[in-house]
């Protein structure tokens, strides 16, 4: 019977592992409650094989990071898209940490992606989504005295994106999860 892997390779600051385990043991439950077979966090150990491409040199782990390589085991490739559209609409996900414990990788290109209604917002990295919140009163984004920002948010002087942008489109009209997906893969070629 084939089954069906989504993995992850994350550089990990050392000293924001406590928090790292607390939003993963959280994470792992939630996908195991809606479908997922099981749930794996692995942390690096042995980072210098004599062979092949180490994690750490291929997202360039910082001093004082490590790697973590978490990965969820489905039924099929079916059963996954079903498990996760579930587990982004748990309420619990949406409780992630502010700041996360980890960074996206460095030097790496990105498909980033929000839709916004007036009744929340789901958020999309590399066509596949990541997270959604709900909203009570009138989004900022509805709301003509807000205007919207992109790379920065001022207001608080310290939000500054570091990094680059390109190709930014911002449509009148909700996008749908294939809608997004389609746009990926047309960018990546796929």
């Amino acid at each position: 019977m084939a089954l069906y892997v989504d993995g992850f390779v994350i550089p990990v600051p050392k000293k924001n592992m406590k928090s790292y385990l607390k939003m993963a043991r959280m994470g792992g439950r939630v996908w195991k409650e809606h479908g997922a077979l099981a749930v794996f966090e692995c942390f690096g150990d042995d980072l210098k094989p004599k062979f092949g491409m180490p994690f750490p040199r291929g997202i360039k782990v910082k001093a004082g990071e490590t790697v973590v390589f978490p990965w969820i085991l489905f039924k099929s490739r079916a059963s996954r898209d079903r498990v996760n559209a579930k587990v982004m609409k748990d309420k619990r996900m949406a409780a992630a940490p502010t700041p996360m414990p980890f960074d996206f990788k460095r030097n790496v290109w990105y498909y980033v992606a929000a839709v916004v209604t007036r009744r929340g917002a789901t958020y999309y990295v590399d066509g596949s989504a990541i997270g959604s919140v709900t909203y009570r009163g009138i989004p900022l984004l509805f709301d003509a005295t807000h205007k919207v920002e992109i790379g920065t948010n001022t207001r608080y002087d310290s939000e500054w994106f570091d990094g680059a942008i390109d190709e930014v489109a911002v449509y009148n009209y909700a996008l749908t999860a294939d809608q997004i997906a389609a746009h990926y893969a047309t960018g990546t070629g796929n």
